[in-house]
């Protein structure tokens, strides 16, 4: 087998079989390295429970009011759902709840937007 065979017959479709990998690897594989970020669900949770408590513990409520409030809590559960969803998916990661971590120094944390997509006050 001369050079020029070996070139024909090896070199030029291992190198298309390198640079179609490195396209498909590149252009096509989803999803690639994972990322990750952390939303601290259970701030966000005390804070509404806080507002909601202030609220319901004023003097002058009435059943009304008060029903409003609970359905508005119902609201809030399926609003942070929907923002976590909308979340994950503009930051292209996976959003795990920050209690979860043993350290949470080398994550972003996304409990910021997501409060400030609900109006969620500190």
């Amino acid at each position: 087998m001369n050079a020029r065979n070996f070139v024909l017959f090896f070199a030029i479709p291992v190198l298309i079989c390198a640079i179609s990998l490195a396209l498909y690897d590149r252009y096509v594989r989803i999803p690639r390295t994972p990322t990750f970020g952390t939303i601290d669900i259970a701030a966000l949770f005390t804070e509404q429970q806080r507002h909601f408590t202030d609220a319901l513990t004023k003097a002058d409520q009435s059943d009304a009011d008060k029903a409003k409030l609970m359905v508005s809590a119902e609201r809030f559960a399926r609003a942070l759902d929907d923002n976590i969803k909308l979340v994950q998916r503009d930051c292209r990661c996976i959003l795990i709840a920050k209690q979860a971590l043993l350290s949470d120094s080398l994550v972003p944390d996304w409990t910021p937007i997501i409060r400030k997509r609900m109006g969620v006050k500190k």
